[in-house]
């Protein structure tokens, strides 16, 4: 009975199993082309990122510290304002790009980005429900001039 109440409440709620936790706010989430849901969540002293099923446990979860978390802000991109956000899996890098319209903010893309040495860049685009709040992040944006470091 108990499982199926909660295979009840979670067809009900499908991105619960990827939810930001009690105490964390949402950066960024998107729906992805290939049916899997991207999160990132902000925690006191940590920010992380989460791919999956809706419904479902996260497949990757990757915590970051705010000390060591990669992210680049640029304004003037064509037209419009990009964000992008790095996480790293020993040498792979997940690389979430969100860009939004000068003109119309509600005008945005987002897409995420995986690199790993020796393989062509593979990229997952978002589809649906693209949600970016820079102001949740407790770190301070890297200048442009750095450029995204190495994982």
């Amino acid at each position: 009975m108990k499982a199926s109440l909660i295979a009840f409440v979670l067809a009900l709620c499908p991105v619960a199993a990827l939810a930001c936790d009690a105490g964390e706010q949402q950066v960024f989430s998107c729906a992805t082309a290939n049916g899997k849901q991207v999160e990132v969540c902000q925690a006191p002293q940590s920010i992380h990122y989460a791919y999956g099923a809706p419904g479902k446990p996260a497949e990757l979860r990757l915590s970051k510290t705010n000390e060591v978390f990669s992210w680049e802000h640029y304004e003037g991109v064509s037209s419009g304002v990009e964000d992008d956000l790095a996480f790293d899996n020993g040498s792979t890098r997940y690389l979430i790009t969100h860009v939004a319209d000068f003109d119309d903010p509600s005008r945005v893309d987002a897409n995420i980005v995986v690199m790993q040495p020796g393989s062509a860049n593979r990229y997952i685009g978002c589809a649906s429900g693209i949600m970016f709040d820079a102001s949740a992040i407790k770190t301070k944006p890297r200048p442009q001039s750095d450029g995204m470091s190495s994982p």
